[in-house]
């Protein structure tokens, strides 16, 4: 796995918004009305931990194949997606400060 140098895992600059669907609101196959519905808008900038943990768990869920994330190259609705099933899955670690 690469991480860019001028990307939002290292630059303040980037700001990252995402909609993730949380507790009640998730189902296994969750849709794009879903997310226009129930999703919560998350926000963080670049270069923090909340970003950088992200960014790496949602590339390890590609890298390792996790049940139910999607190939997301180019689509913000798929990555975020992948960024629910991070959220979800993942809630304890991206809940740290």
């Amino acid at each position: 796995m690469a991480v860019n140098r001028v990307g939002a895992f290292f630059c303040s600059s980037f700001k990252l918004d995402w909609k993730a669907l949380l507790g009640n609101n998730w189902s296994s196959s969750p849709t794009s009305d879903d997310f226009l519905k129930k999703g919560k808008l998350f926000s963080t900038y670049g270069g923090t931990s909340k970003a950088r943990r992200l960014i790496l768990l949602h590339e390890l869920a590609h890298i390792f194949e996790a049940p139910g994330v999607v190939w997301d190259a180019g689509s913000q609705a798929l990555s975020d997606l992948n960024n629910s099933f991070v959220m979800h899955y993942c809630s304890d670690v991206m809940n740290q400060p």
